[in-house]
This record gives structure tokens, sequence and C-alpha cells, in this order.
């Protein structure tokens, strides 16, 4: 973990229990180390752009500007819609991504939800009870939870593991799908995988040839 990282872990910590001096509200208080902003709260709006760093907690938060470097936000539902020109991670009990990602994106949940806008330039990685992708990853993505659906597209590889997934028609992955579970991914026509499906089973695997459904 960076030192910036957990320097505003401490300062999110210090802030929700009212030992920093910030400006305050009756909701949210925030504060400012250089370019960084750190805002703790009930509930957290986030509409002036930053140009360090993000550092938010609170029950509910709205990330609408844009931040040019890293953000790390946690909650109990949030929401992305701004840019972020670095690496995103976010955890909540609900997560809905909207926005650009410059670099990796980091996320887990109850329910996590990248939508059709959202395009990560890195890598991505998903967790979550339920776990449903439709935006576009760069390079290769890993999701997690007990239902995952995926209706993007990713550049690289993909690696999935739930008691249920679903590969919808709009998929494209130019990679491998490889996956773990007691079923195999039901993918519905018209979802194109480029690489291949691969079968992850303890330390072995099963190839499977290009996968490219009949469209009806």
């Amino acid at each position: 973990m960076s030192r910036l990282c957990i320097t505003g872990l401490l300062v999110l910590a210090a802030l929700a229990a009212g030992r920093l001096a910030a400006a305050e509200s009756a909701d949210e208080a925030r504060a400012s180390i250089g370019s960084n902003r750190f805002i703790a709260g009930a509930v957290v709006e986030l509409d002036e752009d930053v140009d360090g760093s993000a550092f938010l907690a609170g029950g509910r938060i709205h990330l609408d500007a844009g931040v040019a470097r890293n953000a790390w936000i946690a909650g109990g539902a949030v929401e992305v819609r701004g840019p972020v020109g670095r690496r995103l991670h976010a955890a909540g009990g609900e997560i809905r991504i909207d926005g650009q990602v410059g670099d990796d994106l980091r996320a887990a949940g109850g329910r996590v939800r990248v939508g059709r806008e959202a395009r990560v330039d890195g890598d991505a990685a998903l967790a979550g009870g339920s776990v449903e992708f439709e935006g576009t990853v760069a390079g290769d993505l890993r999701a997690y939870g007990d239902s995952v659906s995926l209706n993007g597209t990713v550049h690289g590889d993909v690696t999935v593991a739930g008691e249920g997934v679903h590969i919808g028609p709009e998929a494209r992955i130019h990679g491998e799908l490889r996956y773990r579970g007691a079923t195999a991914p039901e993918i519905a026509p018209g979802a194109e995988i480029t690489g291949g499906l691969r079968e992850l089973r303890g330390g072995r695997h099963r190839l499977g040839r290009s996968f490219r459904p009949a469209r009806p």
C-alpha cells in the first residue's frame, strides 16, 4: 500500500472522528493536503475537479467531477460518473461506475455495476454478490460473484467465477474467456469470444475453441 493511500485513510478516519480541522457542513467534513482532497460524511458529493487524488467515505457518494490522479472510495452507495486519471478503488454496498478510468479499476461490493459508458484503460477486477459489466476494458477483466453478467467489450482476457455466469449478446472478448464454476457460462447468440474458452479446475484447465454463436 502506498504512503499516500495510508495517509488518506488516516485523514478520513480523523475527519470521521471530528479530530481534524476542516470545512464542515451538516452532512460532511472536507480537508485538503496539497492537491489531494479528503471528504467524509453521510452524503458526499464531489462536483469540483481535483488536481491530485481523492479520498471519499460516506453513506452515499457521488463523484461527478474529474480526479486527475487516483480515487479511493468507500460507502454504502457509490456512484462514479466523472473521469479518474489513474486508478480507481471502490468498495460499498452498491457501486455504479459510468466514468472513464485512466489506469486500473478495483471494485468490490454487494452489487457492482459498470455501465455502458464506462471505459477502463488498464485492467479491471470486480467482486460482489452481483456483478454486471457493460463497459469497455482495454486490458484484462477479472469478475467474481454469485451472479456475473458480462455484456461489454474486453480487449484482453477475461477470468470469471460464479454460481451463475451470463455472457450477453453484445459481449466482445478479444482474448480468452477463463471460467470457474459448477456449470459453464451461459453464452447468448451474438456474443464473440476470439480467444476461446478455458475451464479452470484447481491447477488444471480445459481448452476450448474460439466461440462465436450464430446470430438468430
